[in-house]
């Protein structure tokens, strides 16, 4: 299911859990081996260090350089990646993994178990100072047996286990490499994967080079170029223009365009990610609840499907996307801006209110046009909405300050196919993506629960009772379920775009 594959069928797969979507067609142009694969997209990655990855164009960038132990199989099964195998003590909280022999990291040195131990204490230690070290809490001791056998503890049964260990946080570095840049890893990264850092120039490129050694056999071209392109149509300029092989984020109205273009073609498919409109709990006046249940009736996001996204896109029925676990889908609030109206009043806004909302451009799909939309959808409720924009940087500064945006558009993914990341990152109380400030007792109290129940029939109903009070607070407005829009040169071949968003380049090449 990850070979190849046309764009109609990309199109009619999209549904699938682990669905990959390549890229390929006739050859235009003649290219070599010797030449790097232009990747335009819409921002910078933040670092290179896996366990300080907090955004999709991080990890797009980290894991061609690292990898995990496990990975997510095209029919959502696990596979071994640096794993071989793995096995499960009857108590439920002994897990042996047996790694492959004879992986190098980039720096010369050798993955072994002592590498996996070091990798995931270093996410765990609270002196590395990773923002997702949640992401490791629920593993409780990591033993070394021989140089290729490591068991992983929990204090507990964990449900999730394999499903967090897929997800780059939990991603293996080089001992010898972390140790000798400490905080400076991130700008100079030794992983296991196909592919290695040549140079970064901060908001222009990233160039990675092959890794000539890679375990799993070495990529076909000399290596891949993030070019950083915030602009939606310059994107498109750049690929016609031939100077980009691959972009993102093609926004809907510039679909007909690229469809007419003889040298370019369009790639679909769905994603599990969740755009939102995001709530600052502990901040005015979304601390009244009454005040969040109106803005939410005042968004139509059928209308934004629509006509600002060109039918492109699914209603969110729920924070997380029901196909995760397969969980039931919960009902959108209707839009109904005489509700929003006298539910405003009802909290003591009877002449409407005014806020910010800051939202960042080439990030989401239509990011910007949404923005607007949104805007002039809650006017006649009595909301005064003024946009900010800002990049992507910018915005995660203001996000972790916790205090300084009160509404933002924001978005939670789904790397490991599980909701356990997105509930304890997005919803806990104190989750390290909870810019919202929310916190609700109950709803910490199904988190927990949810992680200990190894049958599935059981956990699922208890996530869907933590969707279900999270859809009733509003501590969020969740607006759409994303659809993956690239478009890539017809001289290219075998890019592998899966659902969870990763983009595989191991098996690219130029045709």
């Amino acid at each position: 299911m990850t070979a190849t594959i046309s764009r109609r069928r990309a199109l009619q797969s999209a549904g699938a859990l682990a669905i990959a979507a390549g890229i390929g067609g006739p050859a235009r142009a003649q290219a070599s081996k010797n030449t790097y694969l232009i990747y335009a997209t819409g921002a910078d990655a933040s670092t290179l260090d896996p366990h300080f990855s907090t955004d999709l164009r991080t990890r797009r960038v980290a894991m061609q350089i690292h990898e995990t132990l496990v990975a997510r199989a095209p029919d959502g099964n696990f596979a071994g990646l640096l794993a071989e195998s793995w096995e499960t003590a009857a108590d439920g909280v002994s897990w042996t993994f047996k790694l492959r022999k004879g992986i190098k990291f980039h720096d010369g040195s050798n993955f072994d178990a002592e590498a996996v131990r070091f990798s995931l204490e270093r996410l765990k230690d609270p002196a590395t100072g990773s923002p997702r070290r949640s992401m490791g809490e629920q593993i409780a001791a990591v033993e070394v047996v021989d140089p290729l056998t490591v068991v992983i503890k929990t204090p507990r049964p964990y449900a999730a286990l394999l499903a967090q260990l897929t997800m780059e946080n939990l991603g293996i570095v080089s001992p010898a490499a972390a140790k000798k840049h400490g905080k400076d890893y991130g700008r100079s990264p030794a992983g296991t994967g196909p592919f290695k850092l040549a140079e970064w120039r901060p908001g222009e490129r990233i160039r990675l080079d092959s890794n000539a050694d890679y375990w799993g056999g070495s990529p076909k071209i000399r290596g891949l170029e993030f070019r950083v392109v915030p602009e939606d149509s310059a994107r498109i300029l750049v690929l016609l223009s031939g100077e980009a092989h691959l972009i993102d984020n093609i926004t809907p109205a510039m679909l007909p365009r690229l469809e007419k273009a003889p040298n370019a073609q369009l790639i679909t498919a769905m994603s599990q990610r969740t755009v939102y409109f995001g709530l600052n709990t502990k901040m005015a006046p979304f601390d009244n609840p009454k005040v969040r249940q109106a803005l939410a009736h005042a968004i139509d996001t059928r209308a934004l499907i629509k006509h600002v996204m060109n039918g492109k896109g699914d209603v969110s029925r729920s924070f997380i996307d029901p196909s995760i676990l397969g969980l039931p889908a919960s009902t959108p609030y209707e839009y109904d801006p005489a509700k929003s109206k006298k539910l405003l009043e009802e909290a003591g806004f009877k002449d409407g209110v005014a806020f910010d909302f800051y939202h960042t451009l080439g990030i989401y799909l239509n990011d910007r046009a949404v923005s607007e939309a949104i805007q002039a959808q809650a006017a006649p409720a009595g909301f005064k909405i003024s946009l900010k924009t800002v990049d992507f940087p910018t915005h995660l500064s203001m996000l972790r300050a916790r205090d300084r945006a009160a509404a933002y558009m924001l978005s939670e993914g789904s790397p490991t196919a599980d909701a356990d990341v997105s509930l304890n990152l997005v919803m806990k109380t104190g989750g390290p993506s909870n810019y919202g400030n929310y916190s609700n007792p109950a709803l910490d109290a199904l988190i927990e629960q949810q992680r200990t129940q190894l049958e599935p029939a059981a956990r699922n109903a208890t996530v869907a009772e933590a969707l279900k009070t999270i859809s009733e607070d509003v501590p969020l407005i969740p607006l759409f379920y994303s659809p993956q829009l690239f478009a890539a040169a017809k001289t290219v071949d075998g890019i592998v775009i899966k659902r969870n968003e990763f983009i595989d380049f191991n098996g690219a090449r130029f045709v």
